[in-house]
Formats: structure tokens, C-alpha cells, sequence
């Protein structure tokens, strides 16, 4: 995997790390659906989120945003947006994973959206001046 990662992120990947993201079954990743269709595992790696069955790659410096939405008795789901403003859905999450996945978003720094938002208000007054 580490190594199929750093062909596809262009560098050097080390192994995935537990600290990084470890699920509730012990694995670095968790199954999930895109597009409510393609059923699929989604890893969260240092580098960034890569989701197998329909192969999709989004590197940590291209993310703008990620927020739990769509939570459900048994399920939630998580909204990706990029810097280019594509939104990636992965639904269907196991709601025993939440605490890993808000815990990885934390020690990966990701922004929600609101923030995301209100940084970019930030920037912009900054341009401004």
C-alpha cells in the first residue's frame, strides 16, 4: 500500500501509522460508499484520503474541507471539498468510526467547512489591504 501511495502522491510514503488512523476494527481505513453507489474502503493516510473500488486520490494539500454530515442511527457520512471546489461524498460510514475519523481530522489539522469559509473571508481582507 505505501508504496502504491507514493506513486500515486509523486514522493516518498512511510508505512501508514496507527497514530495516524487506526478504525475501530484496527485498520486504516473504513468501508464506505461514494456517490451512494460504489462501495469501497477509504484510507486516511498522512498524505492524504485515497478510496478504493473507484479509485480516487485527494493529497492533503489539495483539501479545503471535510465535515460529518447525514448522521444516521447507524451511519454518517463525510463531505470532502478541494481547494477547486469539487465535493466528494463518502456516505455509509459505521458510526462506531466517527471518534478515529474526528480524531484524524484533528491531528491532520483538516478545516471544516465554516472555518474553511471564514478563512478564506481572512485572506481575502488581508488581499484587500
Amino acid at each position: 500500500f505505501a508504496s502504491m501511495m507514493a506513486y500515486i502522491a509523486g514522493k516518498n510514503v512511510e508505512k501508514h501509522k496507527p497514530e495516524t488512523f487506526l478504525s475501530v476494527a484496527r485498520e486504516g481505513a473504513v468501508k464506505c460508499n461514494i456517490k451512494a453507489v460504489n462501495d469501497g474502503f477509504l484510507f486516511f493516510h498522512k498524505v492524504g484520503l485515497l478510496f478504493v473500488q473507484k479509485f480516487l486520490f485527494i493529497p492533503k494539500g489539495e483539501l479545503k474541507s471535510i465535515d460529518v454530515t447525514g448522521t444516521t442511527g447507524r451511519t454518517f457520512d463525510l463531505q470532502v471539498i478541494t481547494k477547486s471546489g469539487e465535493k466528494h461524498d463518502f456516505s455509509m460510514i459505521a458510526k462506531e468510526e466517527n471518534q478515529r475519523v474526528a480524531e484524524y481530522i484533528q491531528i491532520m489539522k483538516f478545516q471544516n467547512s465554516a472555518k474553511a469559509a471564514a478563512a478564506g473571508v481572512a485572506d481575502a481582507a488581508e488581499e484587500d489591504s
